[in-house]
């Protein structure tokens, strides 16, 4: 919307907005530091997925959709 017209901002600045967003989110929806080995579908009728990270955590969830932030 910044190309479109008026922005609105938070008083504290940019990085305010990613903090606005997470605090929606459970505490265990967001995971920092961690290293995704093996992302699998087991229905996608109920698009559920497991996710193996490289400490050996595997992660059950049930989304419409995984977002993997990474270096390119």
């Amino acid at each position: 919307m910044f190309a479109e017209g008026s922005a609105c901002l938070p008083a504290k600045g940019m990085g305010e907005i990613p903090k606005q967003l997470a605090s929606s989110c459970p505490s265990d929806a967001i995971l920092l530091n961690q290293r995704v080995t093996k992302i699998r579908n087991l229905n996608d009728k109920y698009l559920i997925s497991s996710i193996d990270t490289n400490t050996g955590k595997k992660i059950r969830v049930i989304a419409s959709s995984i977002v993997l932030a990474c270096d390119p």
